[in-house]
């Protein structure tokens, strides 16, 4: 004759707990997804927004760069376009135009026909209104982020 088997230990609830365990790591990782997204999606707007501007200025007649006040126009032109295109991203507090720079082989412009124009957004932060809680928790004060566009001049 064979022996009783050995008695079976109750597992009622088991798979609650294994649940709770993987749905609270699953949650943890949807909050930094999100917070990775809008950065990258802040940055993306940021970095096209510099790249057209640059693109605007290479294609500006050569006589208008020549002359200071001309380029200055072309300029600030520029710089509003990359100001009106961190309006629409998550960028955080709000682009202003002083934040923009603008150079021509490597000085401001106006002064020759440039070879080399460059674009660039120091520093910016991104932020989330919904999600400021968790930039705060992971990174402090956002991420800071840096959009820069060099292009040849072409005229």
């Amino acid at each position: 004759m064979r022996p009783p088997p050995p008695a079976r230990r109750p597992q009622r609830g088991i798979a609650a707990v294994e649940l709770a365990l993987v749905l609270a790591m699953g949650l943890a990782v949807v909050p930094t997804v999100v917070v990775l997204g809008r950065a990258l999606h802040a940055y993306t707007v940021m970095q096209k927004a510099v790249h057209d501007a640059a693109r605007y200025l290479s294609a500006v007649p050569a006589a208008e760069m020549a002359t200071q006040s001309s380029a200055f126009a072309a300029v600030a032109l520029a710089q509003s376009m990359v100001v009106q295109a961190a309006a629409s991203s998550p960028v955080s507090p709000p682009l202003v135009t002083p934040l923009v720079a603008v150079t021509c082989d490597g000085v401001p412009c106006g002064s020759a026909v440039p070879a080399v124009i460059q674009v660039s957004v120091a520093e910016f932060n991104v932020a989330d209104p919904l999600t400021n809680l968790t930039y705060q928790v992971l990174l402090q004060n956002g991420f800071k982020l840096q959009a820069v566009a060099v292009m040849r001049y072409g005229n």
